[in-house]
């Protein structure tokens, strides 16, 4: 629960899309976090709830041109993260 997933690389790509799923049986609370410089200096982007079974998607906007992504959980599980860049 809370801890930060590693950093994965955001620059470059103009076309983002995310997807968040995990196996609990009750909701997750994901919180994803950007790094808009590269010096480690992270910032809240969004909270998106899932819904168990559910798969949300979210798409960043060609206007955000952070360098790095990363992701926490508000409670322990087993979630996945997809990145889909081009």
């Amino acid at each position: 629960a809370n801890a930060k997933s590693d950093p994965y690389l955001m620059w470059g790509y103009d076309q983002r899309v995310m997807t968040l799923s995990h196996a609990e049986p009750t909701p997750v609370e994901f919180h994803i976090e950007l790094d808009l410089t590269g010096a480690g200096m992270w910032v809240p982007y969004e909270r998106r709830e899932v819904a168990p079974g559910n798969t949300v998607r979210v798409e960043f906007e060609t206007a955000i041109q952070a360098r790095w992504i990363r992701l926490s959980a508000n409670k322990s599980c087993s979630a996945t993260a997809w990145l889909e860049y081009k």
